[in-house]
């Protein structure tokens, strides 16, 4: 889906698939596409022109793929980092990656990434000036790459000979290998590097003096650039063309190819800039759909909490209702009791006035107490549960999302179990109580509660 969204040019949607497929490659530990999703998303950044960003992850990759132990994915990793060191000039930290890369492939006996990896080696040292270390790692790829199987591999190969022998100034040995590099490029045809060796072909010339055979190589490099529309290309035959007409003192056509450079420098400048503000647009829309999911995301939780403190309302309220309609329940029961034991105390009142009064403070004394653990046993355990997760759900949600508002409602809610807490524990330790006056018609039973004593042991 990211490579559909890629070829679509939507870089945002292709990046997002991305990462999807880095989080579902590590969960179920598969190396092997996590090393592929992180390649793509290498070529996304590098395609994009964030040469940094592409750095990150590689070098991000090739910690992950260190820490796993895996090697396939380690050495990849290693020189898609080197050449990304290679285009930021970092040429010998580039060299150490490209030596590791090889030296695990080389363990692994893959001869195609040790191929790939000797090449980039060969490359360091010929950008770095070391002209005979450069050949001999071309000339070990020489002798290595099958040349019918692998005609383009092959084709670099000679290629960069070429290049070497070119710099070193010896140019009928530079001539050779660029001509032959050419008739390989041709039956692959790679119109890119044909263009190259034609360029490359011209300067031979050109540092032979032979200035006819140079124009003609140069003028069919130009023609090739046009036709394919390689605006870079195109750059590069000018830029021989100027030199070509400067060494031969024709100044005014050397003018007139450099106004042609200039004019066409700008216009890939200015959709190079295109691109850019493309590119940075495209990330600015991707910033702000995070930021719009993120504020989502903290509304959806916020709903959640207020939701969540509705049902622990609901739930005080419930168990404050059952304690009211127990107590209603027990206070029912005991009036039918007094009343019909006063019926019974009324026929026999004179006879046993004094044994009715001492059973009558004996019964209250009783209910009082079985109403005391009733209320307790079956409060407790619930006001318990209540109070650990409203404890966990505090410790869960971040104290900064509440509004003042909020943060009072809940303090009420704390002080209530804590209220409800402290009098099942006074009912629970005291043995004592006494019944005051409530009101005209009703009683109600005070507990007292006893100073603790250095050698009372607290009820747990």
């Amino acid at each position: 889906i990211g490579l559909s969204y890629l070829q679509l040019k939507k870089y945002n949607q292709a990046q997002n698939y991305y990462f999807k497929a880095v989080k579902m490659a590590t969960e179920i530990d598969d190396a092997q596409q996590l090393a592929y999703a992180f390649q793509n998303i290498n070529y996304l950044y590098q395609l994009l022109g964030k040469y940094l960003k592409a750095y990150d992850i590689t070098y991000e990759a090739v910690a992950l793929f260190r820490k796993r132990n895996h090697q396939r994915g380690l050495a990849y990793s290693l020189h898609n980092l080197g050449k990304l060191e290679f285009r930021f000039k970092k040429y010998r930290e580039a060299l150490k990656n490209f030596n590791e890369a090889y030296r695990i492939r080389e363990i692994m006996d893959d001869s195609a990434g040790m191929v790939e990896s000797l090449q980039q080696i060969a490359a360091v040292h010929f950008r770095t000036g070391q002209y005979d270390l450069a050949l001999e790692k071309y000339r070990e790829l020489e002798k290595t790459v099958d040349p019918k199987k692998h005609k383009y591999l092959y084709a670099n190969i000679l290629s960069g000979i070429g290049d070497v022998y070119y710099r070193k100034g010896q140019f009928d040995l530079a001539m050779q290998y660029k001509s032959e590099a050419m008739k390989r490029y041709i039956e692959t045809v790679a119109n890119d590097k044909i263009i190259d060796h034609h360029i490359s072909i011209g300067k031979i010339y050109l540092s032979r003096s032979e200035y006819d055979r140079a124009e003609e190589s140069i003028a069919k490099a130009y023609a090739l650039a046009r036709q394919d529309q390689l605006k870079n290309h195109q750059l590069d035959a000018l830029a021989a063309y100027i030199e070509l007409y400067r060494t031969r003192g024709d100044f005014k056509t050397a003018f007139s190819k450099y106004e042609t450079y200039i004019q066409l420098k700008e216009n890939i400048f200015n959709e190079t800039k295109k691109q850019q503000i493309e590119s940075l647009r495209i990330e600015y829309d991707f910033k702000n759909k995070e930021r719009e999911i993120q504020i989502l995301k903290n509304e959806t939780e916020i709903k959640d909490l207020q939701k969540n403190l509705l049902l622990l309302s609901l739930i005080l309220g419930t168990i404050l209702f059952f304690f009211i309609l127990i107590r209603s329940i027990q206070k029912s029961k005991m009036n039918r009791l007094l009343t019909k034991q006063k019926q019974d105390l009324e026929t026999a009142y004179r006879e046993l006035k004094e044994m009715n009064t001492k059973l009558v403070k004996l019964e209250r004394k009783n209910t009082a107490m079985a109403m005391a653990v009733t209320t307790n046993h079956e409060l407790n355990q619930p006001l318990t549960v209540l109070q650990g997760n409203f404890e966990l759900l505090m410790k869960r949600v971040d104290n900064d999302l509440f509004s003042i508002k909020e943060r009072a409602y809940i303090d009420k809610i704390n002080r209530s179990i804590e209220r409800i807490s402290a009098i099942l524990n006074k009912y629970r330790e005291s043995d004592t109580f006494s019944v005051d006056a409530y009101d005209e018609a009703r009683q109600m039973l005070v507990f007292k509660e006893e100073p603790e004593s250095p050698d009372r042991e607290k009820t747990p």
